[in-house]
């Protein structure tokens, strides 16, 4: 006999495994090409900010007369008129060394595993 319930339709175990077998390849072919574009986000991110402490430094040592030190985020920012993301919020701690009179050298530096960078008063980008 035929009952005039609605026949139900639903995926076996096999199917549900072979569907996350399958989601799981894929997540593991795009997930370097991820890592790699965050990476590159990063480093740009740290580029792009060298490049404006460098221009922060021309100023200051057109108006004073010589580059300045700053050994972080904040002192940066206050020391050289910045907007540099603080500590906690930003990928990137920043400094300013070895600054004299002619001579400075500023610094990003990440432990999210990417490469640290470097910026000399000629705007020479160095990863280290």
């Amino acid at each position: 006999m035929l009952s005039n319930e609605k026949t139900k339709f639903s995926f076996t175990i096999i199917e549900t495994i072979i569907v996350v077998i399958i989601v799981g390849i894929l997540v593991s072919f795009a997930m370097p090409a991820y890592i790699n574009a965050k990476r590159n986000t990063l480093d740009k991110e740290a580029q792009t900010q060298l490049r404006l402490i460098r221009s922060a430094e021309r100023v200051y040592r057109l108006e004073v007369g010589g580059y300045v030190n700053c050994a972080d985020n904040a002192t940066c920012n206050n020391r050289l008129n910045l907007d540099l993301p603080l500590a906690g919020v930003s990928n990137w701690d920043y400094s300013v060394i070895n600054s004299s009179e002619i001579v400075f050298d500023g610094q990003a530096q990440n432990g999210g595993g990417t490469s640290d960078w470097q910026i000399d008063e000629d705007g020479v980008l160095t990863a280290f």
